[in-house]
Order: C-alpha cells, then structure tokens, then sequence
C-alpha cells in the first residue's frame, strides 16, 4: 500500500515502511512471537495514522516515524 512517501508492506512477522525517495527502510515493526497468533490483513491508513493488526492486536501507528499510539486486544 502507499501512503504518502512510504510504501507499507506487510510480511508474515514484520511491517515495513519503505521511503519512496530514499529506498531505504523508514522503520519497521515485529509482528509476532513464535508462540502467538498473528492476525493477516492490509494495513490502512487515514490522517496519517496506520492501523494493522500485528500478533492478533489492533494497533495505531504514526506514520511518520512507526510510534506506535494506541492499541486494542479485544
């Protein structure tokens, strides 16, 4: 998906950011454990929040930089 600058890319146990300009990673965040369950899906993105579902939660990440703003493990 893009989104902005970034194309999100989402493996089975990592999302990526990738910088269109530069090519280089902008960052990344863990999706799962070995011992968890993790959650497959297309990351969305409005008003410069992404939103995945990583080890099975829900989670709020700011585009720019991968912080992560909140998250939701029902």
């Amino acid at each position: 998906m893009i989104a902005g600058k970034l194309a999100l890319l989402q493996s089975a146990e990592i999302l990526y950011a990738l910088d269109l300009e530069t090519r280089q990673v902008a960052w990344s965040l863990p999706g799962i454990s070995s011992n968890s369950y993790f959650g497959y899906g297309q990351p969305a993105v409005a008003d410069d929040v992404v939103y995945v579902v990583l080890d099975g939660v829900l989670r709020a990440i700011r585009q720019a930089d991968g912080t992560e703003l909140w998250r939701f493990s029902g």
